[in-house]
């Protein structure tokens, strides 16, 4: 696999515009793969998200975050992108997978660790919408689990109920033409397999993204 490595901002610029905010340093891109994806004007996206990473399980509301674990998530989306407009062709689908919470502790060390009574689910995807400049909004729930946490490390445990609450996340898509970009270097890391037509983000928030692209037909 060839990898490559880009600056994110030119990774979320949309539309065929990107190339207006490309340094000219920058400009010894694969005319090959530009011919291939410039001719294009529809793409289909197959996106695969994996969250990994720490997170408040329990809601304690505005209170000091008491508990934390490790946790795993996935959601898998199929869209089709006007790349020339930068937006959502038709109705995207998605699929939600089953968080996994690994190693729940108190926020405090020396406490006991919660006691779960239903499933944390981080990320139950609901909505994909059109937002600005080449993002997709993607709208949702978090589903905390229910428990008990002992606080200030008493004996007693408190009962903290299950709670619902809405989640939106930016879905930036990166435009095709990043396929035809050399490597620049950057703090924030983008691979490229041209060859597979695979582009990988991470949004800095736990957030990676899989892109495999598709002209459409």
């Amino acid at each position: 696999m060839e990898n490559r490595h880009i600056p994110i901002s030119l990774v979320l610029a949309g539309g065929l515009a990107f190339f207006a905010a490309v340094p000219a340093q920058a400009a010894d891109f694969d005319q090959t793969v530009m011919m291939k994806w410039a001719t294009v004007t529809e793409i289909n996206y197959s996106v695969v998200g994996v969250y990994d990473g720490p997170h408040t399980h329990l809601f304690t509301g505005k209170a000091a975050v008491a508990d934390e674990a490790a946790v795993k998530d996935r959601v898998e989306i199929e869209l089709r992108w006007d790349q020339t407009t930068a937006q959502l062709v038709g109705e995207p689908t998605f699929k939600n997978y089953q968080s996994e919470v690994i190693d729940p502790r108190n926020g405090e060390p020396k406490c006991a660790p919660p006691k779960l009574t239903s499933p944390y689910e981080h990320f139950t995807m609901e909505k994909l919408e059109n937002g600005p400049g080449g993002i997709a909004n993607l709208t949702g729930t978090r589903g905390y689990a229910g428990g008990s946490i002992a606080t200030f490390c008493q004996s007693a445990f408190v009962t903290i109920p299950a709670k619902d609450v809405s989640e939106q996340m930016d879905l930036f898509i990166p435009n095709a033409m990043i396929l035809a970009m050399p490597a620049t270097g950057s703090e924030h890391i983008v691979s490229i397999d041209a060859a597979s037509s695979t582009i990988v983000t991470n949004d800095g928030k736990g957030w990676t993204w899989t892109f495999k692209l598709t002209p459409a037909s």
